[in-house]
């Protein structure tokens, strides 16, 4: 009967041991995950941020020419 209790603690011993590793490899995969999602939200808010200069200066080139429709398109500085 100590023998079939020795027996099983020692293998819920190495279970044990096995999930510990397997949440310590989970936690680095986590982590590795969680920084490629910061580098791609920085590199979107990056992206953003030029689609916005690019539509402010648009939007700026074409209040220019509305308001200046005599002039020809050509001495606008293009963006």
């Amino acid at each position: 009967m100590l023998q079939v209790i020795a027996r099983d603690l020692a293998k819920l011993g190495q279970r044990i041991e096995e999930l510990n590793t397997r949440q310590e490899q989970v936690a680095g995969e986590n982590a590795k995950v969680i920084e490629q999602l910061m580098a791609s939200q920085e590199q979107l808010a990056r992206d953003n941020a030029k689609t916005a200069e690019q539509i402010k200066a648009i939007q700026e080139e074409q209040m220019a020419r509305f308001l200046a429709p005599g002039l020809p398109s050509t001495t606008l500085s293009p963006r």
